[in-house]
């Protein structure tokens, strides 16, 4: 059964993890009168009053598209692991050892494009979509692959885009005008536009006119 029109839908990929703000924010939230809330890898200890916001709690993802998305983000984060193993020497060329980080962002573009088809699929009549803890890249694939407009809060930077990354990125740039991209502060802001220029960078909200990538 779908959750009813109107519904908040909030999306948090890092709900296993015990501590850190995702939590309290996600918790906080759900407790406003957020419908679903879509927790991909499942909930994270100290997560109770979470369980009893009211709140609707899909652990994993739903659907074939949503199961699709998430193995292969899996998949590839299984690859990024490997490959950070494998070329952490310093005698690889720079642009090698990077490689695995350019694979932990489209990990993370797959596993919030399944959190966004679970969405879609458990809310379609949503009235907000929001990803609370995104990826500071690839905004318009997640879009796309997860064929849901969305808000994202990018919190911090983890890793900058190589060639590998801006390429996807271009080839998705239709999805960026789907999202709508808030940043915590201006330091943060700062931050992530002078490594990533292509990425939207806004203190509150703000069409997305660009994306990362």
């Amino acid at each position: 059964m779908s959750t009813a029109s109107g519904a908040l839908v909030l999306i948090e990929p890092y709900a296993h993890r015990g501590g850190g703000h995702h939590q309290h924010t996600l918790t906080a939230l759900a407790a406003t009168g957020a419908s679903l809330v879509v927790a991909p890898a499942g909930l994270g200890e100290g997560l109770g009053p979470l369980a009893r916001s009211g709140a609707r709690i899909a652990a994993g993802p739903d659907g074939a598209a949503a199961w699709f998305l998430l193995a292969a983000a899996r998949a590839a984060e299984r690859v990024s692991t490997a490959g950070r193993r494998a070329f952490a020497s310093r005698r690889w060329p720079r642009a090698v050892r990077r490689l695995p980080h350019q694979v932990t962002l489209l990990a993370r573009c797959l596993t919030e494009a399944a959190c966004l088809r679970t969405a879609r699929r458990l809310a379609p009549r949503a009235s907000a979509v929001v990803i609370l803890s995104a990826s500071e890249a690839l905004h318009g694939l997640a879009a796309l692959l997860g064929g849901t407009p969305h808000l994202r809060f990018v919190h911090e930077l983890v890793t900058t885009e190589d060639r590998p990354a801006r390429w996807l990125g271009r080839l998705a740039r239709r999805g960026e005008t789907r999202v709508v991209a808030l940043y915590p502060t201006p330091a943060v802001r700062d931050q992530i536009t002078a490594a990533f220029p292509t990425c939207p960078a806004k203190c509150g909200r703000s069409r997305s006119t660009t994306g990362g990538g």
